[in-house]
């Protein structure tokens, strides 16, 4: 309360406004899945909220997952980072890569750009740039990639 009164002492444009979320809305695994599943608000806030959270969570997991043989520290916010998606996993939230995947045309996915490679045998997603995000089964993202296409002119020489 005080924290509020003391923004009085200042010009309005230079006040911190109210953060959206009370500040002990994550303080436990239980309390994050009842905002998810009775939310308080637009439910469209919420959505962008879970997009952003999910390409976060997927953004650092791929980057800590790439370090070939990781510290103590960087195990330990890897368990971290999977107990997160285990809660989000609780909620109806998961979040999936599709890099390695077959490529055969029926796919929701949004493809950003092709590149011709000597080395794929088929056409194939060789990077996630965003992944798709499924909130209750459904698709609240679809997933952004890169995909690989076999070079078919060096076979043919």
């Amino acid at each position: 309360m005080f924290e509020s009164l003391r923004q009085l002492r200042y010009p309005k444009e230079f006040r911190i406004s109210q953060p959206l979320w009370p500040s002990n809305v994550l303080d436990s695994a239980d309390d994050y899945i009842r905002l998810l599943k009775s939310p308080n608000g637009d439910s469209k806030d919420l959505l962008r909220f879970l997009v952003e959270t999910g390409n976060g969570l997927f953004r650092i997991e791929n980057r800590l997952n790439t370090i070939e043989e990781p510290a103590k520290e960087i195990r330990s916010a890897l368990r971290f980072l999977e107990s997160t998606r285990d809660v989000l996993r609780q909620a109806g939230i998961e979040f999936r890569g599709h890099t390695g995947e077959r490529i055969t045309g029926g796919e929701a996915l949004k493809i950003v750009t092709f590149e011709t490679r000597a080395d794929l045998p088929h056409e194939q997603v060789i990077e996630t740039i965003k992944p798709t995000i499924y909130y209750k089964g459904k698709i609240i993202q679809m997933g952004e990639v890169v995909v690989g296409k076999p070079n078919h002119s060096q076979e043919a020489r």
